[in-house]
């Protein structure tokens, strides 16, 4: 039992592998905030659905990290470190 989904993974994957492990053990999911469990088939289905966008917001989030990185490059400015001229 968790708060929140994505507070256990944003990892596809990872939730897959965790959910056969849990059916393997006899272990059900159950997030407390949104009324999903693991144990029906209409539960697995939420979970996915929603895993599927944690995935797809954490890697827009590194997508526009990494874009904003490479335009302040492009403008001269130090993005990493301290920089020993200032």
């Amino acid at each position: 039992m968790v708060y929140k989904i994505d507070r256990l993974t944003r990892n596809l994957a990872d939730f897959a592998k965790m959910v056969e492990l849990f059916d393997q053990r006899g272990v059900s999911f159950s997030a407390v905030t949104q009324q999903i469990n693991s144990a029906t088939s209409m539960g697995r289905l939420m979970l996915n659905i929603l895993l599927l966008f944690a995935q797809f917001e954490r890697e827009v989030t590194g997508e526009r990290i990494r874009d904003k990185i490479a335009a302040s490059k492009a403008k001269g400015m130090w993005m990493t470190g301290m920089n020993s001229g200032t």
